[in-house]
């Protein structure tokens, strides 16, 4: 692959085919522990090298800044910053299964704050029947699977 492609196609295909996968259902999982996160960083770390046909010793950091890429951990951050930022600023385009999980401080309480429209109140869950999994029981072995999968298809 890296013979037959130039590098604008390489990251193209890393964008279209693979990141979308490593990112389906990030909203949900990225509050997993940190172990799981960085099982499907590493993902993104292998790519880089192969994408820009560099050393495999180089400092991924220095490779994901020249591919213009941002840390899988920051774009979680971005994800989740969104939704809340969508949450709070357009409520009419919110879907509303979001508007009931991240209520506002001021929808709950009569009383009134400088802030109570921006201030969220955290979500509350029962730990027995809700969460409490591991990322890979939650995702399941078939979608493990084909991250690796797609990791090797662009090792050629």
């Amino acid at each position: 692959m890296k013979r037959n492609l130039p590098l604008a196609e390489r990251k193209l295909y890393f964008n279209a085919l693979i990141k979308p996968i490593m990112l389906y259902g990030s909203c949900a999982w990225c509050t997993a522990s940190e172990g799981n996160v960085n099982r499907v960083s590493k993902l993104q770390k292998r790519a880089a090298p192969v994408i820009l046909d560099a050393d495999i010793g180089e400092r991924s950091e220095i490779l994901l800044r020249r591919l213009d890429w941002l840390p899988l951990k920051e774009e979680l951050n971005v994800k989740r910053t969104s939704l809340i930022f969508r949450r709070i600023k357009d409520e009419n385009n919110c879907p509303s299964y979001i508007t009931e999980l991240l209520t506002r401080n001021s929808d709950r309480h009569t009383r009134t704050s400088r802030y109570g429209k921006y201030n969220l109140v955290c979500p509350s869950y029962n730990r027995e029947t809700e969460g409490g999994r591991t990322l890979e029981r939650s995702l399941g072995l078939n979608c493990h699977l084909k991250l690796k999968l797609c990791a090797r298809s662009i090792i050629f």
